[in-house]
């Protein structure tokens, strides 16, 4: 099955788009010149978008199943061991998986706006040594090694914020391989 692992907002409703275009497009054509090639180019081209969706279901269904309580069992042990400075929980490509009431506090954002979203959409526009900071960040945390640096980013109300932060380690081998990455104030 199709493997979908970064999807950008808007994708599944934009392939649906293209499916009905697709069939109404070439209904239409069909209709109005009565060659049968029309509909073998519409249906090869439906039969792909129809695969990438039922691709992109169950990659996501997949997620969910294992997902799920993996983010949950390595944010109550975070919880538990590093409450007073854990901030948040990145997957190995930087997106957010949580972010905790204190972490809402010191970053300034929404746990609703930003899980889900890659923490590199915080920093400013154009600024690529914040993002190669992240990148040595979720490098080497991600492989369970000591990680502390200064991230510089914006608010959710566009203030600029630098705060000093540190990997904290992650208990389960599981979290572990996968790449979780848990950020701590320092």
């Amino acid at each position: 099955m199709a493997f979908t692992p970064d999807l950008p907002p808007g994708a599944r409703p934009r392939m649906w788009i293209l499916v009905t275009v697709t069939v109404i497009g070439g209904s239409i054509i069909y209709w109005t010149f009565g060659r049968l090639e029309t509909l073998y180019i519409g249906g090869t081209v439906l039969f792909i978008l129809l695969y990438l969706l039922l691709g992109v279901e169950l990659t996501l269904s997949h997620d969910r199943k294992t997902l799920v309580p993996l983010v949950a069992e390595t944010i109550d042990d975070l919880r538990a061991s590093a409450a007073e400075t854990f901030l948040l929980l990145l997957d190995r490509d930087g997106t957010v998986l949580y972010l905790s009431p204190y972490g809402e506090k010191t970053i300034q954002h929404e746990s609703a706006v930003l899980t889900g979203q890659r923490f590199a959409d915080l920093f400013a526009e154009g600024d690529t040594e914040e993002r190669r900071v992240l990148m040595e960040l979720l490098r080497f945390a991600s492989l369970g090694h000591a990680w502390r640096g200064e991230l510089c980013f914006v608010t959710q109300d566009g203030n600029p914020l630098k705060i000093e932060v540190e990997a904290l380690p992650i208990a389960f081998e599981e979290a572990r391989k996968m790449g979780f990455v848990a950020l701590g104030l320092a």
